[in-house]
């Protein structure tokens, strides 16, 4: 019993020592924000279509994300697919850690669906499958160097 006790008191002593950047001791790199991706492929002929979808819904879900601190940042990329069957879009938004993403889930599925109701003929744009080719979803933690 001793033993354990003194088991309980050392691990709760162990504290990670970390400098004025944040930097664990002998880490010359910490963790950053984490990145949830989206990977799109759009159909022939239909890029125009669907970049005017993603500037009137998208941007306004992300923009009102962002006014709610819910994310920190959203990006839209147009890719080359390097293969016939690779996305050529990819969607990113950013959020501070993993932790606010899945704190904020029930948050941002109202915000995103209101006003997708709002724009109705934009968000179908972005749903249809004959516009687009929805390839799944990724996500990825920024590594940040000294």
């Amino acid at each position: 019993m001793l033993l354990l006790l003194l088991c309980v008191s050392v691990y709760t002593q162990v504290v990670a020592q970390r400098d004025k950047d944040g930097f664990l001791q002998g880490r010359n790199f910490k963790d950053g924000s984490l990145w949830v991706l989206t990977y799109v492929r759009t159909h022939s002929g239909q890029d125009l279509a669907y970049f005017n979808a993603i500037s009137d819904v998208w941007r306004a879900q992300m923009e009102a994300l962002k006014k709610e601190g819910i994310i920190l940042s959203y990006k839209a990329l147009q890719t080359n697919a390097a293969r016939v069957e690779d996305h050529n879009v990819m969607l990113m938004v950013e959020y501070k850690d993993i932790r606010t993403w899945e704190t904020n889930a029930d948050k941002q599925a109202v915000i995103m669906q209101t006003i997708a109701r709002d724009k109705a003929a934009s968000s179908h744009v972005l749903h249809d499958d004959k516009v687009r080719e929805f390839f799944g979803n990724g996500m990825g933690r920024e590594i940040i160097f000294r």
